[in-house]
């Protein structure tokens, strides 16, 4: 299961007759197989389009947020960021290397 979340946003308080103007979205990304999870953050700039409708700050919505972020992403981004959670959760799952117990302890 994947999770994207929002855990911050940088705005201009005023920028083109507008206030509170989101330009960068923090971002995370978190992922579970059932036994492990996997968290992975990042930031993404949000660039301002004067011909789109306006939401004002109070009224936007994690999920409208998020859309943001993902297009600004771009799938081959969102894929590499996804695979590069699958591959940690594998890790966990299956670790590379193990400390073990002393024998004589």
């Amino acid at each position: 299961d994947y999770t994207w979340s929002i855990i911050a946003m940088e705005t201009y308080p005023s920028y083109e007759g507008k206030s509170d103007v989101v330009f960068n979205v923090k971002w995370q990304l978190s992922a579970t197989d059932g036994a492990n999870r996997s968290i992975i953050s990042g930031q993404r700039d949000i660039t301002f389009d004067p011909d789109e409708v306006f939401i004002q700050y109070e009224n936007l919505t994690e999920n409208q947020v998020l859309d943001w972020v993902k297009n600004a992403l771009g799938v081959d981004e969102i894929s590499a960021i996804t695979g590069s959670v699958d591959a940690h959760l594998q890790t966990l799952a299956n670790p590379p290397v193990v400390e073990l117990a002393l024998p004589w302890a």
